[in-house]
């Protein structure tokens, strides 16, 4: 239609309804510590980025764009300010001006440009745990501040479809014949989500972490995890309701 070969477009109507959409997406994933620890055991020279990454629940267009710069291992955060993102149309990309003067020849990689991350609140500072500090600080050794923290073997950027190809069937295959199921990269985020979850964190807190725009994307996608059930609840409303007092736990 922009360029004037159709005058309406055949497309609009055709899109699937969100709720599904919704449906049709994969089932969360969760890695206990133990079937972790075999993943990064198995990915040998790529196990810290597996570690980095459930570690801080980073998307792999993030920590693939992480600079050395970008940690500080003074004050243990990683900024995230920037992201790998697909070319457009006619290799058209949207590299923001701020970006644009620091990028150089060893920050390109082919059909992707760094950009801006996914959403507003994408870009963000998140703190780092004590056992991610030495993970991190081990990888940027002797690196320029410009540098990527992780690269391939031969040092260029990540590609995701190379990594999928070359490093992650290869590791689930591995897995496999350790009898743990296969799961996608994108799993670490949703393992690090759980284990926040599951030590009590809390969800406005998990959603500034992860980036997400919107507190309902957090819930909607994570809320199930949260461990007040039905006998928390009866419990709680019963309290009320035969004189009780409600006072929230220490340090809630």
């Amino acid at each position: 239609m922009k360029r004037g070969y159709l005058v309406a477009n055949p497309a609009i109507g055709t899109a699937p309804k969100q709720s599904r959409v919704k449906q049709s997406r994969p089932e969360l994933w969760f890695l206990t510590e133990r079937e972790l620890e075999t993943a990064v055991r198995l990915a040998g020279a790529h196990g810290d980025l597996l570690s980095v990454t459930v570690g801080t629940g980073l998307r792999f267009g993030e920590v693939s764009a992480l600079w050395v710069t970008d940690v500080d291992l003074d004050h243990r955060t990683i900024r995230v300010t920037k992201a790998w993102k697909r070319n457009g149309e006619d290799d058209a990309t949207d590299t923001p001006g701020w970006l644009a003067k620091q990028l150089q020849a060893k920050h390109t990689m082919r059909g992707h440009h760094l950009g801006n991350p996914k959403t507003p609140k994408s870009r963000r500072t998140i703190t780092m745990s004590p056992a991610v500090a030495p993970v991190l600080r081990q990888q940027i050794l002797s690196k320029q501040p410009e540098d990527f923290v992780f690269t391939s073997r031969t040092g260029l950027p990540l590609h995701n479809g190379d990594f999928y190809t070359h490093v992650w069937r290869k590791l689930m295959k591995a897995l496999a014949a350790e009898g743990i199921a296969p799961f996608r990269f994108h799993d670490l985020r949703h393992t690090h989500v759980a284990w926040l979850v599951a030590g009590g964190a809390p969800l406005p807190h998990i959603q500034a972490r992860l980036g997400h725009e919107s507190i309902t994307t957090t819930i909607d996608t994570y809320g199930h995890l949260l461990p007040a059930g039905d006998e928390l609840i009866s419990g709680i409303i019963d309290t009320a309701l035969t004189g009780g007092i409600i006072r929230p736990k220490a340090g809630s």
